[in-house]
């Protein structure tokens, strides 16, 4: 049996799972195939002889405790003890709770820690975004850097394979992690989304749009410290914990407004469908989710030139605009996208849509093929 780990937030990864779902239907009759779920929603619909639901709640402060990562080895464990398993597929996140089983493994790479910290000490003024959180996340990634990259190194050192989820990731396991993957069987699947709105937009009502989770990785702090007087943007994704109520005051003075965080999918795009203009100022981005929703609804899409999958997703001026986010000019530049004719913003939206070709049947025939590909490892 293969098992395969899925994690679903709130955000794209939740539409990443749900297509998860379909995948039997790409491979062989009777593939010896578990999908394991760790999600907050239930998924009480599912087959389960085909998958398994584990109630995981990735904001819980139980997550990074010992006591936590212990009491999902022993779900884990009270479930999987008895059967035959060939390979555990998963990111650092769930191969932890797979720890007494002595099993190969395989790595799914959504995101990677030495790329991400690569760029983040590329950002010093990153650090200004502590000022508007409950607490000093900045800081405590800065504190945490040695053991975010023994714990990704303590499960990449097991793996006999990998996925990317990216070209972009595919390079950086080349650049920065070839002494775990030289000689091993690296896959590319790009992650995909089906966000689409029902609903067309009656009008548009947010000259600028971000949606995202608030994390340092999403380059916030370019927004947040903006030097000119750019139209309002309005921001969907943040965890009302994270920010305060007075910093939400403060930021709304500055023409920063914060929204509630939208979990159906139908409702996100929806909100989606209203902008004019949609914001990606990450730092490190293995593979834009939202961009490539961004992109399939015809949004005008500004993605910061992070050297990671917004340069694999857009083509300057063709379907979407890459700012250099680092030079103090990049604010102008958006000034001029805004200005831009009807016309020309209609040319770059009819090429955003055509430019998203990987949707959730391709994915799930990249990945069947790989899946049946390692079974024979």
């Amino acid at each position: 049996m293969i098992i395969y780990n899925v994690f679903s937030n709130n955000g794209g990864m939740l539409r990443v799972t749900e297509s998860m779902k379909d995948i039997f239907n790409y491979l062989p009759e009777n593939f010896p195939l578990k999908i394991v779920i760790f999600s907050k929603q239930s998924w009480p619909d599912l087959d389960p002889d085909k998958f398994f639901w584990v109630p995981w709640d990735d904001s819980s402060e139980k997550m990074v405790t010992v006591e936590g990562a212990n009491y999902y080895k022993n779900i884990i464990n009270n479930k999987f003890s008895k059967e035959k398993i060939q390979l555990v597929i998963g990111d650092s996140f769930t191969l932890q709770y797979w720890e007494d089983f002595d099993v190969p493994l395989c790595y799914d790479a959504h995101y990677l820690e030495q790329p991400f910290y690569d760029a983040f000490h590329k950002c010093p003024d990153i650090f200004s975004l502590d000022k508007f959180t409950q607490n000093p996340i900045c800081q405590q990634l800065q504190t945490s850097e040695l053991m975010a990259y023994k714990r990704e190194a303590h499960y990449l050192r097991k793996c006999i394979c990998f996925i990317a989820n990216s070209k972009s990731t595919f390079i950086h396991f080349q650049k920065y992690y070839s002494f775990f993957t030289d000689g091993k069987p690296v896959r590319i699947v790009p992650v995909s989304s089906g966000l689409v709105s029902s609903q067309p937009a009656t009008k548009i009502e947010y000259e600028l749009f971000y949606a995202g989770r608030f994390h340092p990785q999403k380059g916030l702090h370019f927004l947040f410290n903006r030097k000119i007087n750019l139209p309002p943007i309005h921001f969907r994704g943040f965890d009302p914990r994270i920010i305060p109520k007075e910093s939400q005051s403060t930021l709304s003075e500055k023409n920063l407004i914060i929204l509630p965080w939208i979990d159906e999918s139908e409702l996100l795009a929806q909100e989606i469908s209203k902008a004019k203009v949609m914001l990606f100022p990450s730092i490190y981005e293995p593979w834009g989710l939202s961009l490539q929703e961004g992109l399939s609804m015809g949004k005008i899409c500004v993605a910061n030139r992070s050297q990671s999958g917004h340069e694999e997703q857009i083509v300057d001026g063709e379907n979407g605009f890459l700012l250099d986010m680092n030079d103090f000019q990049w604010e102008i530049e958006l000034m001029n996208i805004l200005q831009k004719s009807p016309e020309e913003l209609e040319r770059i939206s009819k090429n955003a849509k055509n430019s998203t070709v990987v949707g959730h049947e391709a994915r799930l025939k990249s990945l069947a093929l790989v899946l049946i590909e390692f079974e024979t490892l």
